[in-house]
């Protein structure tokens, strides 16, 4: 995904990789605060600015983890 660090909104590459995959961004106390199904483009705009830990998950059991950062404008 880029950018990161990120000011409103990621970008995948690789879609068709991550058919029916979920998005989930958790805070460093690990609360859930954002999820979606996959897209090729995911607005972060409504996030605070902070440092947040992106996960992607598919029903076949694929996953990535990385740090995101999130920047102001």
């Amino acid at each position: 995904f880029y950018p990161n660090p990120v000011v409103d909104e990621i970008h995948f590459k690789g879609q068709a990789a991550m058919e029916n995959g979920i998005v989930s961004i958790v805070d460093p106390l690990g609360r859930l605060a954002f999820k979606s199904s996959f897209k090729e483009s995911i607005d972060l705009s409504s996030l605070e600015t902070g440092l947040y830990y992106l996960y992607l998950s598919t029903d076949g059991g694929q996953s990535f983890a990385s740090p995101l950062y999130k920047i102001k404008p």
